[in-house]
């Protein structure tokens, strides 16, 4: 007696290997979704304590202002480091923006004004 061939075995195989493909992508798509959010959210914070450091460092150089006419001691005492070169008098300051990273900034001052920023920029602590 002759049997019949059947494809109901060898389609259930197919379909069971597809689905278990079609799995293994969407595990990996969603792997992929999630570190890409966590890196997204590193980089907004990292962006956002630079902008908080930033603007710390601008209110330390509008604060400066006042303190210039005051003298070299009272520019140590509110964490400025007064540095004379040639060309005039150099003042340095920081603005932490984390534990690792800083905003480093000199400015120029010439009689008794803030002439202009020479430095303004991101270093290792």
């Amino acid at each position: 007696m002759k049997r019949s061939f059947s494809f109901f075995g060898i389609i259930s195989l197919v379909v069971v290997v597809i689905i278990l493909i079609m799995t293994c992508f969407a595990v990996l798509t969603y792997l992929n979704s999630r570190n890409d959010l966590n890196l997204t959210r590193m980089a907004a914070d990292t962006l956002s304590d630079y902008y908080k450091a930033e603007k710390n460092a601008y209110e330390k150089l509008e604060k400066l202002s006042g303190l210039i006419e005051e003298g070299d001691k009272e520019l140590s005492e509110n964490g400025y480091t007064a540095v004379y070169k040639e060309g005039g008098l150099y003042i340095r300051f920081t603005a932490d923006i984390n534990d690792t990273r800083e905003i480093s900034c000199e400015v120029l001052v010439i009689d008794q004004r803030i002439c202009e920023i020479t430095s303004w920029k991101t270093v290792l602590k």
